[in-house]
């Protein structure tokens, strides 16, 4: 905000950034990324053109993390079907290879058909109002409102069920939207809790894409209580991984069946 309007004051004042926040040189990040993709090498699965990875590995240096590192060390691959412990599942192909036609595959089609397996269960699976705002703000930063009514009805407008009817209730769900989770009362976390999505439509609202690059998202919504024992797996996580699989399965169906 400080620059002027030109490109080199917007360079000049991040280098003057940098050095004031002691960041990691460009060649620090360079030399950072190049030995993210050395310890990636080995990382991936790929099964017939398909790049199978779960979790970007240690990626914890500046500069480390490049999201074409598997295309960049399996060159010949078509897609990548990654699938991240946020409860995320991403699908895209190689952008590096000069056909862009995928072959006839659509990855946006692959999500709905993927995401149909489980759309009955999914649309029976109600989460509340309470969970959707807690998962929400766990990233937050400090002082920050991550989740406000706003937020509620611009994602999943009148897709939400209420067990409490009333202007008194809905005028009070407001009022809790706009505080941090964690300075919310009693009353008011039991007042969420009479607010309900289906997990369908968390789901649904989360994910999206195109043919060339898609994902199913708001996995996290699911499956995970605040006293839930962090030795064991997440069971969102499962599932998260679960659908990686079907993703997989059904994207080598629709190439095989391509090449006829």
């Amino acid at each position: 905000m400080d620059s002027e309007p030109s490109l080199m004051s917007i360079l000049t004042n991040i280098k003057d950034w940098m050095k004031r926040t002691n960041a990691a040189t460009p060649e620090e990040m360079q030399k950072n990324a190049e030995d993210y993709k050395e310890k990636m090498k080995d990382y991936p699965r790929v099964s017939d053109s398909i790049i199978f990875q779960y979790g970007g590995g240690s990626m914890m240096k500046p500069g480390s993390y490049d999201r074409y590192t598997p295309f960049k060390n399996n060159p010949e691959a078509d897609f990548l079907v990654i699938a991240w412990p946020l409860g995320l599942v991403q699908a895209s192909c190689n952008p590096f290879k000069q056909d862009r036609k995928l072959k006839g595959i659509n990855l946006g089609e692959v999500k709905d058909v993927v995401l149909s397996k489980w759309e009955s269960k999914l649309k029976e699976k109600p989460v509340s109002l309470y969970t959707i705002k807690r998962v929400s703000e766990m990233s937050a930063g400090e002082g920050s409102v991550g989740f406000t009514f706003k937020d509620f009805l611009a994602i999943y407008g009148d897709n939400f069920k209420q067990n409490k009817k009333g202007k008194f209730w809905l005028d009070k769900i407001k009022e809790a939207l706009e505080s941090r989770f964690k300075d919310l009362t009693r009353f008011e976390r039991d007042l969420l809790k009479h607010v309900e999505v289906s997990s369908w439509d968390i789901i649904k609202a989360n994910s999206g894409g195109h043919k060339c690059i898609t994902n199913i998202s708001g996995l996290n919504y699911l499956g995970k209580e605040e006293d839930f024992d962090p030795s064991k797996e997440s069971p969102y996580v499962t599932f998260t991984k679960m659908i990686q699989k079907e993703f997989f399965n059904v994207l080598k169906g629709m190439m095989e069946n391509s090449k006829d």
